[in-house]
């Protein structure tokens, strides 16, 4: 993360995947950056470095999981193998200091889904945990 950049931690989640085997918990923190001129909430799904935004925490959710699901779709649907990218360890050291102790025992497995989890969806929904 590169250190002229400071980031603000507002709130640590998960977002919910189902596939049809498994329910798989991603990590994502919400937070805004220091000195921005929109002044952009952020949203991002650690797992996969998948970065979301709008003008309030709301739209930042709801920009990542429609990112995700086509995400989702695309790699399902593609002949190319898709690689995750995981967000810097910065950034998830922020979202454990964030995130709520119960929550976290509740969500205990992140392991991410691969691109074989999503094969056979025709299409995904998924929604922020609260």
């Amino acid at each position: 993360m590169d250190s002229q950049i400071k980031i603000h931690p507002i709130e640590a989640n998960f977002l919910v995947v189902t596939t049809e085997n498994k329910e798989y918990p991603l990590p994502v923190l919400i937070y805004s950056v220091e000195n921005e001129k929109e002044n952009y909430v952020y949203a991002e799904l650690l797992s996969y470095s998948i970065l979301g935004y709008g003008k309030n925490i709301q739209e930042a959710k709801e920009d990542l999981v429609n990112l995700f699901d086509l995400y989702s779709f695309d790699t399902a649907n593609s002949e190319k193998r898709s690689t995750m990218i995981q967000s810097e360890t910065e950034k998830k050291k922020l979202f454990l200091n964030k995130i709520d102790v119960k929550m976290w025992d509740y969500f205990f497995n992140l392991n991410p889904p691969g691109q074989e989890d999503f094969k056979g969806l025709r299409e995904a929904h998924y929604a922020i945990a609260s």
